[in-house]
């Protein structure tokens, strides 16, 4: 999330109300009340860079405690920073477009790039080093006067220190992303939702892509959001040398703040917003297009590289947790489980609602809006132990996130389930 956004997300915390669990996720190492839009690991796994205290510093955490242990401070407001493949550099671009290489063992800048003379509005919004590290592809934003853009795609040689190539690709902020295992630069804009594939070293157009993609670390895979029939997205997954599609995510979302594949390819990651619903970060399994676990937390996402580990960074908060990629609620307590399941998941026209009970008990089967509401009961009754299934019919249900609490006699659990029509 880009310093400029300004999001008031009361929804953030309402997981927490709905199930009266613990204070804070299970998963989560540490919480710093520091972080904007920053957040990535290094490729040794060392450490975690984020904001600092200043939205003009970048600061190495130490994954143990989040404490600061290098800081890299700078002129204006620091929008992007990334860390080169062998760990030795890292790009910070800034307010005005001017981006800095830094050399991390020397902790002293060795090149600066930028283009700014006729565009005072400019920002270096968007950094990615190729595959060798040798190249810096930077897209910008920037607005000096009525409609007339500048130049927003740069591609910057670090090893010589020059320009390789700069152009106006489209309109409006520029994002870019280097194919890795592939000779192509991925360009899409903010203004015109369109997109292509350039070759990286001359900028020469290759051939149009779809708008809104990311792709896998290794290049092999993109997801790529689609608009569905009421005008939000939902997020496909797509192998790059073919184009075909091997996971479809029913997400209905209106804004994506933050995404990320695992290293493997086997997981993808992503942090969303529905305008007057609310917002999550969730995990989807690609090969089974399953849901596997839902987040708190909303902005951008870092995974680090021996999946070990997950960073949020939102709302001045950076938060560091153990990743865990089963497939289970996490806030619900392990003793209060009652073994609830909800399949299938996504949900169309019903879905079926199963858990067990150890001993007979009074039982109250709830089905809660992303707003808090209740909207509808399923049970409430002295019911036998064993074994129970409850039908719900979703027919008229409002798409979107909705929970499943199970509340037995006063402990709760509650699990997401999604709303597709």
């Amino acid at each position: 999330m880009k310093l400029r956004r300004v999001l008031t997300n009361s929804i953030l915390f309402l997981f927490l109300v709905l199930t009266h669990a613990q204070a804070q996720d299970p998963d989560l190492i540490w919480e710093k009340e520091e972080g904007l839009s920053v957040v990535e690991f290094s490729p040794d796994g060392k450490w975690l860079m984020t904001h600092g205290t200043r939205a003009q510093d970048i600061v190495f955490r130490n994954l143990a405690d989040g404490e600061i242990m290098r800081t890299f401070s700078h002129p204006e407001n620091v929008q992007e920073a990334k860390f080169s493949p062998d760990g030795k550099l890292i790009a910070s671009g800034i307010d005005g477009g001017k981006v800095f290489i830094w050399n991390i063992e020397e902790n002293r800048i060795i090149h600066t790039f930028g283009d700014t003379a006729k565009n005072n509005n400019k920002s270096a919004d968007c950094l990615d080093f190729s595959e060798d590290g040798r190249y810096l592809a930077q897209g910008s934003y920037g607005l000096p006067g009525g409609l007339e853009f500048e130049n927003n795609v740069y591609v910057w040689d670090i090893q010589e220190g020059k320009l390789v190539w700069k152009d106006r690709k489209f309109l409006g902020y520029a994002k870019v992303q280097f194919v890795w295992g592939t000779p192509y630069l991925y360009v899409t804009t903010s203004l015109e939702y369109r997109a292509g594939l350039y070759d990286a070293l001359t900028g020469t157009f290759v051939k149009d892509a779809s708008a809104r993609r990311f792709y896998s670390p290794d290049g092999k895979l993109y997801a790529v959001s689609i608009k569905n029939q009421s005008d939000y997205f939902d997020i496909a997954i797509h192998q790059t040398e073919n184009d075909k599609r091997i996971a479809f995510f029913p997400t209905n979302y209106s804004e994506l703040f933050g995404n990320e594949f695992t290293p493997n390819g086997k997981f993808f990651m992503f942090s969303i917003y529905k305008a007057n619903i609310g917002s999550s970060t969730q995990l989807w399994d690609i090969e089974t297009s399953k849901f596997i676990r839902y987040h708190t937390t909303l902005g951008e996402i870092a995974i680090s590289f021996d999946s070990q580990f997950i960073a949020t960074s939102y709302h001045s908060k950076t938060q560091l947790y153990k990743a865990n990629w089963t497939p289970t609620s996490i806030l619900n307590d392990a003793k209060n489980s009652f073994l609830l399941k909800i399949s299938p998941n996504p949900a169309t026209d019903q879905t079926t609602i199963s858990f067990a009970l150890p001993s007979p008990q009074k039982v109250t089967c709830s089905i809660i809006s992303i707003t808090g509401e209740t909207v509808a009961t399923l049970l409430k009754d002295q019911i036998a132990d064993g074994e129970q299934t409850l039908t719900w019919q979703t027919a008229g249900i409002a798409q979107g996130m909705h929970f499943v609490q199970l509340n037995v006699a006063g402990r709760l659990q509650t699990q997401p389930v999604f709303i597709t029509h």
